[in-house]
C-alpha cells in the first residue's frame, strides 16, 4: 500500500531513489526561469496594519504627490489595488465602473493611510491607479501577446 502512495512527508528518506544522486531540480541552471525565486507582490505588511486596525502615515505636497517615509509603499499599494482589482478586458479607464470598482479602491486606500478625505486627491489618486493599470496591461500584452511576434511586425 505504501509503494502505491505517492505522497512524501517532508524529512523522511524516499526510497529507490540513492541519496548521493542529484535530483531533477539540481540539474537546472541557475539562471532559468523556474529558479529565479521572485514572486507576486503580496504587500503583508501594508495588509496586516490595516487588517490591525492602524493606519500608516503618507504625507503629501503641494501638487498631490506622496513624499515622506512610506510613499514608495503607498506607490506599490496603489498599484497593487489597480492590477487586483481593475479588469484587464476593460479597454480604457474612463469605461472602469465608479460604484463597484474605483470608489471601493478608494476607501481601501483610505483604511490602509492616514490621508485627507478631498476631492482633489482622490481625483489624483485614482488618475495615478488608472497609469499603473494601463503600464500593466501593456506589460500583459508585451509578454503573452506579442512575445513570438518579431518587432517588425508590432502595431
Amino acid at each position: 500500500m505504501n509503494g502505491e502512495n505517492n505522497i512524501r512527508v517532508p524529512g523522511t528518506p524516499v526510497t529507490g531513489v540513492s541519496q548521493d544522486e542529484p535530483s531533477s531540480s539540481e540539474n537546472v541552471p541557475r539562471n532559468h526561469p523556474a529558479c529565479r525565486g521572485r514572486r507576486g507582490t503580496r504587500m503583508m505588511d501594508v495588509t496586516l496594519s490595516r487588517t490591525s486596525g492602524s493606519r500608516l502615515e503618507i504625507q503629501f505636497h503641494e501638487k498631490l504627490q506622496p513624499v515622506g517615509p512610506n510613499k514608495s509603499k503607498y506607490n506599490s499599494f496603489v498599484g497593487y489595488l489597480a492590477r487586483c482589482k481593475v479588469s484587464i478586458l476593460i479597454d480604457e479607464w474612463k469605461k472602469v465602473d465608479f460604484d463597484t470598482v474605483k470608489q471601493p479602491i478608494w476607501d481601501t486606500i483610505r483604511l490602509t493611510y492616514t490621508i485627507p478625505n478631498s476631492e482633489e486627491l482622490k481625483d489624483k489618486t485614482l488618475s495615478y491607479c488608472a497609469d499603473w493599470w494601463r503600464k500593466f496591461k501593456t506589460f500583459i500584452a508585451n509578454t503573452y501577446i506579442f512575445a513570438e511576434v518579431p518587432p517588425a511586425i508590432h502595431p
